[in-house]
């Protein structure tokens, strides 16, 4: 009957722990119960077999067959004449037990094939293809998933597998003699018994200290004293070294089961070479779940730090239905991981991947590792922490970036590239990496954010702006996805949505972007290019307000120098709601993220027609907040569209509005308050308008003037780029306009702020 057996033991982290579950599970179906299944649970990898924990434990301890681990292409393997490593070496050649022979077989083998390459020293780095080649040839089939794991053979040459090293070997430590002296550790060799105890006077059973440590290993059951040996990069708690314990240097301990089990599990991460991209392609090593290395998805790894890595990092899957050992096997020769129709290359892909349905069905996550320098050319697998496989519906959108991203990458990887490009492309990886995670509307609103602070790196750079253009046209349904019912997501929308007026071929007004980054429309293809003189750029990043306000001034300018009047330079395709306008008018806005938002904004392609989704059952205009200031109420009558210019007057009986005034602009720009209601009420009155609380008057060319201070002015002249819609400029107007057809109001008392 069969059963499922928790290994407390063997847990998704440190590496270790996760490579001895494996091997546990491979050792058991292949040589003792062939339909036993694996799982993880709640942390835990769970054993489904017939075997209950008295039989498990005797099978390792009586009955498992080590595989033959030799590596002679390396010097400490104890084939050239190292010390440790030989006397590992030929006592396994020298033992007696069936259990080894295997080993024994493989080790003759193997010196054969040396004394027939006439080799009686460590080979040189360029004979180690063809020794590799000759090794996976003539050595028995129980030997060849360690060369395979170890490293893949192309036609030119060999790559070594992260996770063993450079062909099983980390700094001083070479993983096939150490695997041989842990196994003297832990069971016989030779015919009639075990291993001499190696406590000094102290008397112990061998088999009964192998046991101890068996069950520690797997169940975690007791805490039998550990062997000082290396352990590698596998256990970052284990490697001893400066503060691993009380004093100032601490020894490297392992468990020699850990040890064992972990080297049968790593068997199952052979590589594979494989064609890339069509048939006549060159071939390409490839590792399960390898990609690139990255720094970011870790706040605690610095840049340096991934730079001192090997390069790539390792991502583990999780997966809750009990599988067969061939299913698994399938996993980890398969390795998919998929970005719309391409591998993943780097551990933001990966990301994309695991959260996009770009990996096999089942996985319920990964665990990612990096393997990160230590201490002289050592490394240790630094965990980076556990992603769920949960869809993120909006993840297949940056799909839209790749092209443009891939590029940043390239020339930031490059030797003497400048940190700022670096840094970008770190920031846009941290941004996938919480959106993945977390899959919210504002982490997405990080990734648009970061891409854009990406591009202000490239306009910065001569070298990068010749080799990589602006990125744009991103569809509208990022828009759609970013949305998350803020404030600062609905004014950033309608500015970023302000449009180009042309008049005949030229442009007369620029979209927004221009006046944030330089650039400028390319008249045949329409489309952005790197401008860096542009007169145009006129917001400095980190001054939202008087940005805001420097570029109405610009496209009013440009729009009166093309003779198409000032209305057309407040165009959009969306417009914000007046009680946003308020908010910000109030200082209830963070000006810093507003004006992140618009930057991240102006990736979209506003160009295209139809109905944003601004327009389309969004956000309802509710009736004119009672709190809006007054002094915004009506010098906004100036600043419109010609759309509403032309309804009012037709729809509403209203008289014309005026055309925007640069004159007042100028007097809000500068904290000019009554300034610029003097003027505004003049060019409304020359339109025959009368104004709330002037009619009756003695005086009825004299405004009220508001109390009102500098501070708020400047922001009111901001807020006159801010598009707003139809009926609230209506609304607006009833509020300061006085008509025929509305005698009470009369009764106000003036304008007010």
């Amino acid at each position: 009957m069969r059963g499922a057996l928790l290994l407390a033991g063997c847990t998704p982290e440190p590496i270790l722990a996760y490579l001895k579950a494996l091997g546990v599970f491979r050792l058991v179906a292949e040589q003792k119960d062939p339909e036993a299944r694996g799982a993880w649970s709640g942390g835990y990898f769970c054993l489904h077999t017939w075997l209950d924990v008295e039989e498990l434990v005797r099978f390792f301890l009586d009955e498992y067959r080590p595989t033959p681990v030799l590596a002679p292409w390396n010097g400490g393997s104890g084939f050239w004449g190292h010390r440790t490593a030989a006397a590992a070496l030929d006592a396994v050649r020298n033992s007696t037990h069936p259990r080894l022979d295997a080993y024994r077989k493989s080790i003759l083998r193997a010196e054969a094939v040396l004394a027939a390459m006439g080799l009686s020293r460590r080979p040189p780095a360029r004979l180690k293809p063809e020794l590799l080649r000759r090794m996976r040839s003539a050595l028995p089939d129980e030997a060849v998933p360690w060369i395979d794991a170890v490293c893949a053979l192309t036609e030119d040459r060999m790559t070594f597998a992260p996770l063993l090293g450079t062909g099983g070997n980390d700094g001083n430590l070479e993983f096939s003699s150490n695997f041989m002296q842990r196994l003297a550790d832990v069971v016989p060799f030779a015919a009639g018994g075990w291993p001499p105890s190696r406590r000094g006077r102290a008397v112990e059973n061998p088999r009964e200290r192998s046991r101890r440590w068996l069950e520690a290993s797997l169940f975690a059951a007791g805490n039998p004293p550990l062997v000082r040996a290396a352990i590698g990069q596998f256990h970052p708690g284990g490697v001893g070294g400066p503060n691993a314990t009380q004093g100032f240097e601490g020894d490297s301990v392992v468990n020699p089961w850990d040890y064992v089990l972990m080297v049968e599990g790593a068997l199952l991460m052979a590589g594979s070479v494989a064609r890339r991209l069509g048939s006549e392609s060159r071939r390409k090593a490839a590792f399960p779940f390898t990609v690139r290395s990255s720094a970011a998805g870790w706040p605690t790894l610095a840049s340096g730090e991934a730079e001192g890595s090997r390069g790539y990092e390792l991502w583990l899957p999780l997966w809750e239905r009990p599988a067969l050992l061939a299913e698994v096997a399938h996993l980890m020769a398969e390795g998919r991981a998929q970005v719309g129709a391409r591998p993943a290359a780097t551990g933001a892909d990966f990301a994309r991947a695991v959260v996009g349905l770009g990996v096999d069905r089942g996985l319920a996550g990964f665990w990612r590792f990096a393997f990160v320098r230590r201490s002289g050319k050592a490394y240790i697998a630094a965990p980076l922490g556990y992603l769920s496989a949960s869809p993120r519906t909006n993840v297949h959108l940056l799909e839209e970036v790749d092209p443009w991203l891939e590029r940043l990458r390239w020339l930031s990887r490059r030797r003497g590239a400048p940190e700022s490009l670096r840094q970008a492309e770190r920031a846009v990886d941290e941004a996938v990496f919480r959106f993945c995670r977390d899959g919210h509307p504002r982490s997405l609103q990080g990734v648009l954010a970061a891409l854009a602070g990406a591009q202000r790196a490239v306009a910065q750079n001569p070298g990068a702006r010749e080799r990589i253009p602006p990125l744009q046209g991103l569809g509208r349904r990022w828009l759609e996805a970013c949305a998350d019912g803020s404030t600062e997501f609905r004014l950033a929308r309608a500015l970023a949505s302000l449009r180009a007026s042309w008049r005949g071929q030229e442009l007369a007004v620029g979209p927004l972007r221009m006046y944030l980054e330089p650039v400028r429309v390319d008249k045949r293809t329409g489309r952005f290019e790197w401008h860096v003189d542009s007169p145009s750029l006129v917001w400095a990043a980190g001054n939202t307000v008087s940005g805001m306000a420097a570029v109405l001034a610009r496209r009013l300018l440009e729009a009166r120098r093309a003779g198409i009047g000032g209305a057309a330079a407040l165009e959009a395709a969306c417009d914000a709601p007046l009680s946003d306008v308020q908010r910000f008018l109030a200082g209830e806005v963070s000006d810093r993220r507003l004006e992140t938002l618009v930057r991240a904004f102006l990736l979209l392609d506003w160009t295209s027609g139809g109905v944003w989704p601004a327009q389309a059952g969004g956000e309802p205009e509710r009736e004119v907040p009672p709190e809006i200031s007054r002094l915004y109420a009506l010098v906004k009558l100036l600043f419109h569209p010609a759309r509403p210019h032309k309804r009012l007057a037709e729809d509403d009986g209203w008289p014309l509005l005026a055309e925007p005034d640069l004159a007042l602009l100028a007097r809000l720009r500068a904290g000019d308050a009554g300034a610029a209601v003097r003027i505004a009420a003049r060019r409304l009155r020359a339109r025959g308008h009368t104004l709330v609380g002037t009619a009756g008057s003695r005086r009825p060319g004299r405004v009220p003037l508001p109390v009102c201070p500098p501070s708020l002015a400047t922001r009111v002249a901001a807020a006159l780029l801010i598009p707003v819609s139809d009926r609230a400029l209506r609304g607006l107007a009833e509020l300061v306009l006085r008509t025929p057809e509305d005698r009470s109001r009369l009764r106000s008392p003036g304008i007010s702020v």
